[in-house]
């Protein structure tokens, strides 16, 4: 199931952390390090999609999210740069890296989803 939520759109803004249009250029380790220490507050966060449409707690939300994002890392490490240039590059990796780990959270979760009409209709989480 491919995920239809505006979670690459949430990672693509997480993933361009740090980085403007005046700004270097980051080393790939860097910013994944940046990336997956700033994730988990953002997507987890109560209001967020993943806490408000599973059941799971903060802690559950965290480690599903770092599982996911770690499958994914692995997936894309060999297409990484070895630098993020420009916030489109973030956007691009980001992304990339957040269609992945979005469509395996929901496929690790399903059982523990929300069937409702808020939680079911993209127009509300973009």
């Amino acid at each position: 199931m491919r995920t239809r939520l505006p979670l690459a759109l949430l990672f693509a803004t997480a993933l361009t952390l740090g980085l403007t249009s005046q700004a270097k250029a980051v080393g790939i380790e860097q910013w994944l390090d940046l990336v997956e220490s700033s994730l988990p507050d953002m997507l987890c966060e109560k209001s967020a999609y993943f806490r408000q449409c599973f059941e799971i707690d903060d802690a559950q939300c965290r480690s599903t999210l770092s599982s996911t994002f770690q499958e994914c890392l692995t997936i894309y490490l060999d297409h990484l740069p070895e630098q993020i240039n420009t916030s489109a590059d973030g956007a691009h990796w980001g992304q990339m890296l957040g269609s992945c780990a979005g469509t395996k959270f929901e496929m690790q979760l399903t059982e523990l989803k929300n069937q409702n009409a808020r939680c079911n209709d993209i127009t509300q989480w973009q």
